[in-house]
């Protein structure tokens, strides 16, 4: 789907605007101080589900929505779905599976299955391509068909997973990495001038007007935003199956075929050997130069090699985004809500926090020759 990022591109900057929108209304209302937690996730749902079904969820607008609330229940603990993890970290999946056992809530499911059904069914009376998530699995599909595959890749229920897979890449973990940022970046003014900087430096350069190439080539920006990431990972780790055998260098210990591997990311991206000062908020470690002096495989924040979150790519464009339009508008500062540091939630599968990030936006204007 990579080549229709700049065609969704279109329809995140919509989303940015109702979100500056928003944040005005409640700078206005609240003396400044805005719950980013709250806000973030309401903008990466409104994003997500444009972006994937074409729908306008208005949670900005209306924080009642049952897309919200569908949203939260997926990375929402529970007593049954905390069990059936266990079940897997102790090589009782196949059981999991047998049984044929959720994990999630039973409406989380219904919900998206109904979602996905709907929009299918209504793209089927419709003559416009939307340019869309959904279009795009369409158009795969259509193409599969016309060139008569033996293999049948993108099935009905295939194509419902990648959509949904899409919706949980781009909505909970972005938003709380743009929190993170937005809370980093609040503590660090020194850095937050310079990314405010790059960002109207790029803007007159494009006469205003955001597109693709500009976000994509904000390298200050990818670097901050990497830095975060680094202290602030989505997940504390990854869990893979080996494939095949193998010993781990100057050690005794060998990897079987299908062992279960547990990647511990959060200390990977702590690891003062690879991150001198690990607790200090640095985007200069993702410099080309420092970078290529650290070896593959200690920056994971998104998993790596085939098994790479599919929606990698439309994550970081929705949250560089998002980041460009507040940075550009508004200066971020801690006030007294803010929690410094931040604790985390025991109960949460991802790395959220405990309490809301709460910050203070003073609104300012960047000079943009048009």
């Amino acid at each position: 789907y990579l080549q229709y990022l700049p065609l969704l591109l279109v329809i995140v900057h919509t989303m940015c605007l109702n979100l500056i929108i928003t944040q005005a209304s409640s700078y206005l209302l609240n003396t400044g101080i805005i719950n980013v937690s709250d806000i973030s996730s309401k903008f990466t749902i409104d994003t997500i589900g444009r972006c994937a079904f074409g729908i306008n969820c208005n949670t900005l607008f209306d924080s009642n929505t049952e897309y919200q609330r569908a949203g939260q229940a997926v990375f929402t603990p529970t007593l049954k779905s905390s069990v059936l993890n266990f079940m897997r970290l102790i090589d009782l999946g196949w059981l999991v599976d047998l049984l044929r056992l959720r994990n999630m809530p039973d409406l989380v499911y219904e919900f998206y299955s109904n979602l996905f059904q709907d929009t299918m069914e209504l793209r089927k009376s419709e003559k416009e391509d939307r340019n869309d998530f959904i279009s795009i699995l369409i158009k795969l599909r259509n193409d599969e068909k016309k060139n008569n595959s033996q293999v049948e890749l993108f099935a009905e229920d295939v194509l419902a997973s990648n959509a949904f897979i899409f919706f949980a890449a781009g909505f909970e973990t972005t938003a709380s990495t743009m929190s993170y940022c937005l809370y980093e970046l609040a503590l660090n003014q020194d850095i937050q001038f310079e990314l405010r900087k790059q960002i109207e430096h790029t803007l007159n350069e494009n006469k205003g007007i955001v597109t693709y190439d500009m976000i994509k080539d904000m390298k200050y920006l990818d670097m901050v935003l990497n830095e975060t990431l680094r202290m602030h990972p989505p997940g504390p780790g990854l869990l893979r199956v080996c494939t095949k055998k193998f010993k781990i260098p100057d050690s005794d210990i060998t990897l079987d075929i299908g062992m279960k591997v547990l990647i511990p990311t959060y200390s990977l991206h702590h690891d003062p050997v690879y991150y001198p000062n690990p607790e200090v908020f640095d985007p200069l470690r993702f410099t080309e130069d420092n970078k290529a002096l650290r070896p593959n495989g200690t920056f994971l924040p998104f998993g790596d090699g085939p098994r790479i979150c599919i929606g990698l790519r439309f994550a970081l464009m929705e949250a560089k985004t998002g980041l460009a339009e507040i940075i550009s508008k508004f200066e971020i500062l801690p006030c007294n809500d803010t929690k410094i540091p931040i604790k985390l939630n025991p109960r949460s599968i991802l790395l959220t926090p405990k309490e809301p990030i709460c910050l203070l936006f003073k609104r300012i204007k960047l000079k943009i020759l048009l």
